[in-house]
């Protein structure tokens, strides 16, 4: 990281010349998010400066041991106020991702976000298939030196912004072990994703089967509320020993979604498992319009069909994710390469 930083710090001022000129052209969209109107239903785990560098020694330990290819999630509350604030730091960390790894990290995988009023809830993934934190972390400056002071003061400073924050390591799995609608097959787990972790670091909500109702009618008001395209996020945590029964159960959501909505929905738009000890987190997503929700609502309003799904799981957070246009993404531009350089040389 040292080398890095000197030789970034070289390019700065050729860079600079043109930034008055990329600071017009290069400017990200304001945010065009609608307001649901409703609160948050399951908030997130605090980060604050405290605990910031506890979470950066904990991806250190996880990530070198995920198993490639895997999305990097970031699931991230913050106070509208905040958001243009955040975003910035978001970029600037994926600037460094572009410059120290590979420039196809210059795009997010993904990047949404819902919108609460006064919260805004952002989804940000990163996919990857190298094993850059091995060498990143075998090679990495130590902590507390002043050469790595600039990007632990980045990191900071995203803990400060952040009101809430969850973060885990997720491999993709081969087709044949998603449950596609179209897929026969017995249930399979991955048996290869190991994280060789006994617990994430970050928790998710306690799942609680006697309130599944009062569950269910959350989801269906806050899909209501969300206008245009959205993605419906659903990260779920179960025994391994309920891996089949689960399975199951989302095949055969993802079956009616399938018998109602045509060939799009055969697979879900994201699917992906991490294991922790006995302990498997489930990724699943599915993109819908707000012109689906009246069919959403009656595939969901079978009984036995959500109690089935809901009773097995032991830990559960939801929400839908505005699809939002390119330019209101945490990109990392040109002139965001030179803003991060900046920030982290100066």
């Amino acid at each position: 990281m040292k080398k890095i930083l000197k030789i970034v710090a070289s390019l700065l001022l050729i860079l600079m010349i043109s930034y008055v000129a990329l600071d017009r052209t290069q400017s990200r969209e304001k945010l065009s998010t609608v307001d649901t109107g409703l609160n948050v239903t399951s908030h997130l785990q605090v980060i604050n400066k405290t605990n910031a560098m506890q979470q950066d020694i904990y991806f250190e330990e996880e990530l070198p041991k995920a198993k490639l290819p895997f999305a990097s999630i970031n699931v991230i509350d913050v106070s509208s106020k905040n958001y243009e604030k955040i975003v910035d730091n978001i970029e600037h960390q994926q600037s460094v991702m572009a410059m120290m790894m590979s420039n196809r990290y210059q795009n997010t995988f993904h990047f949404s976000v819902q919108d609460y009023g006064e919260t805004k809830r952002i989804l940000w993934i990163n996919d990857f298939d190298k094993a850059y934190f091995n060498k990143l972390y075998a090679e990495g400056v130590p902590r507390g030196s002043e050469e790595r002071k600039p990007w632990d003061n980045l990191w900071k400073e995203f803990a400060t912004l952040a009101d809430g924050y969850l973060w885990w390591s997720s491999p993709f799995v081969d087709d044949a072990l998603i449950p596609s609608a179209l897929n026969k097959n017995k249930p399979l787990l991955a048996k290869n994703i190991q994280s060789g972790i006994d617990k994430p670091y970050s928790i998710i909500p306690t799942n609680k089967p006697q309130q599944s109702k009062e569950t269910l009618r959350a989801m269906l008001k806050e899909m209501k509320a969300t206008p245009n395209r959205y993605y419906s996020v659903t990260l779920l945590e179960i025994n391994k020993d309920s891996y089949n029964d689960t399975y199951a159960n989302i095949q055969n959501i993802q079956s009616k979604f399938h018998a109602k909505f045509g060939d799009k929905y055969n697979m879900p738009h994201h699917y992906s498992t991490q294991q922790y000890g006995n302990k498997i987190r489930i990724f699943w997503i599915n993109q819908f319009t707000h012109k689906q929700y009246k069919d959403i609502e009656s595939i969901f309003g079978d009984e036995a069909l959500w109690q089935n799904y809901i009773a097995g799981i032991d830990k559960y957070l939801w929400w839908a994710s505005q699809e939002i246009n390119e330019n209101q993404k945490a990109h990392a531009y040109l002139l965001q390469k030179i803003k991060a350089i900046k920030k982290l040389v100066m």
